[in-house]
């Protein structure tokens, strides 16, 4: 009777189709809200009123949302795929495209037609000597931003060293998958789904660490090897996403609890503990706001989240220069959605959707299998303590597995 009852409270595996749940619709706001609080610094406004009265960055805490879903959903494709570099591969399609047409865009696009309202001609811009537009695309080809000027196009401006300030976080989403790469194998070869929520613990635990602690030469070098804290938050809040998915038979979605944990995302920056209880507050937000709002099918015709997100800060740029930020902070807003939006849709339709089909070709199939397998069955963490396959339609021997449709259909993440 307490495993059935147990059973009934846990997340059930339906609610995970893209059709039955609002995690499209989040990842939507999230970029829309990213938009609207970087219409504040880019307009010359400071901070967003929402994140003045909360004490947090609320655009930092849509990113966080993005850092939870994309570790949520893609432990869901690892253990569908089973193999590291397959993983890998998939995560590439999703980002690399976009993010490298972006910055082609960026620079014989939105360069050219400032540097020309700037000077009325073309003249000297590619020969600019500092920020040079070529060197843009070899210096952040790989995600890392190390240039993040473009020929001084918008030198004039409250936030004019950045082109494009929303990239810099996919250097920290590359360095999620390559990390979870690793532990998710170990979890897949050793049956150790415990592995993430450990992960999740070592980092809040040493994003709160104090800074004495700097002084042990193991905290030095993993402070050197991961970077500064911000790394490791986003990190804490995407094996956040790895935990729920792996336990998510044990998760009891209330909302009461729901209540607490938004409570506690309102009121833990007034006191001074956000870094130890926006890491477990926010996760819990959003997965119950992911599979009880009634919001479905906001991905029918396209996930347009990820250009929204990497198109929406040049497009601001360009508008704060033509003078439109005089008009406030929220036309400004609504201005750069609305002109974001066709740029994200065709994105979307022929960059990453074209390059997203490329997991399926025959060759990419026959190169990966070179160097990895799949494996029979992936773990999970059942209620009653068993593992549970979740290989297309088999079973292993002695085990409570069930059988998971072969179509059942992996959601994108953004970044």
């Amino acid at each position: 009777m307490v495993r059935s009852m147990l059973e009934k409270k846990g997340i059930d595996d339906n609610e995970l189709y893209a059709r039955n749940n609002a995690v499209g619709f989040l990842r939507l706001v999230c970029a829309l809200v990213v938009i609207y609080t970087h219409a504040y610094p880019l307009g010359g406004f400071g901070f967003d009123p929402i994140t003045r009265a909360l004490h947090d960055n609320l655009g930092a805490l849509a990113v966080a949302t993005f850092f939870f879903l994309s570790g949520f959903l893609v432990t869901r494709s690892y253990e569908r795929t089973g193999s590291p570099i397959r993983f890998l591969w998939h995560r590439a399609l999703r980002i690399m495209p976009g993010f490298w047409a972006c910055l082609v865009v960026t620079v014989f696009g939105v360069g050219p037609l400032v540097w020309r309202l700037q000077r009325w001609s073309l003249i000297g811009y590619f020969a600019y000597p500092a920020d040079r537009p070529l060197s843009y695309l070899t210096a952040n080809a790989w995600l890392d931003m190390r240039q993040t000027g473009l020929a001084g196009i918008f030198a004039r401006l409250p936030e004019g060293f950045f082109v494009n300030g929303s990239l810099w976080t996919l250097a920290n989403e590359g360095k999620c998958y390559i990390l979870f790469a690793v532990l998710g194998w170990c979890v897949l070869r050793l049956r150790a789904p415990v592995i993430y929520p450990f992960a999740f613990l070592i980092l809040v635990l040493y994003i709160n660490a104090p800074r004495q602690m700097d002084a042990i030469p193991l905290v030095a070098a993993v402070r050197w090897w991961f970077g500064p804290d911000v790394f490791l938050l986003q990190a804490s809040y995407f094996f956040a996403g790895a935990t729920c998915y792996a336990y998510r038979h044990r998760i009891v979605l209330r909302r009461a609890f729901f209540v607490c944990a938004t409570l506690g995302v309102l009121l833990s920056s007034l006191v001074g503990i956000q870094l130890l209880v926006l890491p477990v507050a926010v996760p819990y937000t959003i997965l119950w706001l992911a599979l009880r709002l009634p919001t479905r099918h906001v991905e029918r015709y396209g996930d347009i989240s990820y250009g929204l997100y990497i198109y929406g800060w040049p497009v601001m740029q360009v508008l704060v220069l033509l003078g439109v930020a005089r008009l406030g902070p929220v036309p400004l807003a609504v201005a750069s959605i609305l002109l974001t939006v066709p740029l994200a849709v065709l994105s979307w339709r022929y960059v990453e959707a074209p390059c997203l089909r490329l997991r399926h070709m025959r060759f990419a199939r026959r190169f990966l299998t070179v160097f990895t397998h799949r494996p029979v069955a992936k773990i999970l963490c059942h209620p009653a303590g068993d593992t549970v396959p979740m290989s297309s339609g088999h079973r292993v021997p002695g085990s409570v597995g069930h059988r998971v449709p072969p179509t059942l259909r992996p959601a994108l993440s953004i970044h």
